[in-house]
């Protein structure tokens, strides 16, 4: 017996393929289906519904319906939608292209133009080419939005302003021509002034004046005009751009070094480089730079780094390798254990050294211990004895007396006794009243 679909409903589908132990799911069509595929000797008939269960999958059946028909709905007023945005796209890049198409012809007809114009008669030909392109301009722009057509007449106004100027500068330079007598334009003067204020005005020169500092009197004239070097060469200034920069970061003492002397102004670069480093610099020796640089130790109070850039700064100045340079960090090292430390380490270069004792910072001595070392070098300096007159607390080499024979008496400088029994020694007085 076949079974027809409209005589079940989907909750009488889904009860008869749950007494038959099968799936549930799916639409009615796959239900029904599902159904057919069991010979009618193995399904039975459909189980029987009460009329609440009835009107409840009629209610379903219709709200199922509706979410359908109000999905569709809103798949189609979304299309729709998007159909209109893509119109409105495309009409706007129609338009964007005739305005591209129009201002292109327009580049087009002045340059062809500039490059044709004569002094005599150019206002006339302009005229009738401006015409031709208006026409022109018009056939192609007939039906197109107002703003394109806004356009063409922004164009063509522009158009007639360019012509007009490239017959005033053509008349002007013409002019120019009969009243130079070597042949020139009259505007070697402007453009140079124009280079020049290009030079003070490029990044370049910005930024130099940015990144180098002031020179005063406290600093180091050497390091100070190397970084003068390095900056002018980074940014690839010109002389006078150097020139402009030397000048103009000389602060103080420096500036009034400057003024001093009105010739200054007058002179090279180089030699007012060397001037500078000889009224602030100094003649110094390489033995006198050498002996700075061994003097300078690493403080407690600054980190390894300010030690490190001064010493090499110090070393620059002689020359110095890399290997020495290494040998006198380790050696100015006051802490014996660091010293000790970095020997052990074996560093290839200074660099290698900073790195390794870029946070590390030398120990603070306390008060309590600088009073028991001073205390100390006190007790040493009390006990300490001449070698030339026997006295305690001073060297032979302070010694304010004169200088006695090796093996000589103290006392009186004879050499057949020694100061224990020297005539002149003070004795105890003997007591001869037997008291």
């Amino acid at each position: 017996m076949d079974l027809d679909i409209n005589e079940v409903t989907v909750a009488q589908l889904k009860r008869w393929l749950e007494c038959l132990n099968l799936s549930t799911k799916g639409s009615k069509a796959d239900l029904y289906s599902r159904i057919c595929a069991i010979p009618p000797e193995s399904r039975g008939s459909a189980p029987m519904m009460n009329q609440v269960e009835e009107e409840q999958e009629i209610l379903d059946e219709e709200a199922e319906g509706a979410a359908v028909e109000k999905r569709v709905k809103q798949n189609r007023t979304e299309l729709a939608r998007g159909m209109a945005t893509m119109e409105e796209l495309h009409r706007e890049i129609e338009k964007a292209r005739k305005v591209l198409e129009n201002l292109q012809q327009q580049i087009d007809s002045v340059s062809s133009r500039t490059s044709n114009a004569r002094p005599s008669g150019a206002r006339n030909d302009m005229s009738e080419h401006n015409g031709e392109v208006c026409e022109r301009d018009g056939e192609r722009s007939n039906g197109a939005a107002d703003d394109v057509r806004r356009s063409e007449r922004d164009g063509e106004r522009s158009e007639a302003n360019e012509a007009e100027r490239n017959e005033r500068d053509a008349s002007e330079n013409s002019g120019n021509f009969g009243r130079n007598d070597n042949g020139q334009n009259g505007s070697s003067d402007a453009n140079s002034g124009r280079g020049v204020r290009d030079d003070f005005s490029s990044a370049g020169f910005g930024l130099a004046k940015e990144i180098l500092l002031d020179f005063s009197e406290n600093m180091s004239v050497r390091a100070w005009v190397s970084q003068w070097e390095n900056v002018a060469r980074l940014y690839k200034l010109t002389d006078t751009q150097s020139r402009v920069l030397l000048i103009g970061k000389l602060k103080g003492s420096a500036l009034q070094w400057l003024h001093a002397d009105a010739t200054r102004f007058g002179e090279s670069t180089s030699e007012l480089v060397d001037q500078l480093l000889f009224a602030f610099g100094g003649n110094e020796s390489k033995a006198e730079l050498r002996r700075k640089f061994e003097a300078r130790l690493w403080k407690p109070t600054e980190k390894f780094a300010v030690y490190f850039e001064e010493k090499r700064r110090l070393a620059r100045e002689v020359n110095m390798e890399d290997d020495e340079l290494l040998d006198g960090l380790i050696v100015g090292i006051p802490a014996i254990n660091l010293r000790n430390q970095a020997k052990l380490q074996c560093f290839e270069n200074p660099g290698r050294m900073l790195k390794a004792f870029a946070n590390i910072m030398l120990p603070v001595r306390a008060a309590g211990e600088k009073k028991m070392h001073n205390a100390k070098d006190e007790l040493a300096i009390k006990e300490t004895r001449c070698y030339n007159c026997n006295g305690k607390g001073h060297w032979a080499r302070d010694c304010i007396k004169s200088k006695r024979t090796p093996g000589s008496c103290y006392g009186c400088g004879a050499m057949d006794h020694m100061i224990s029994k020297c005539p002149q020694n003070k004795k105890d007085a003997a007591n001869n009243y037997n008291a």
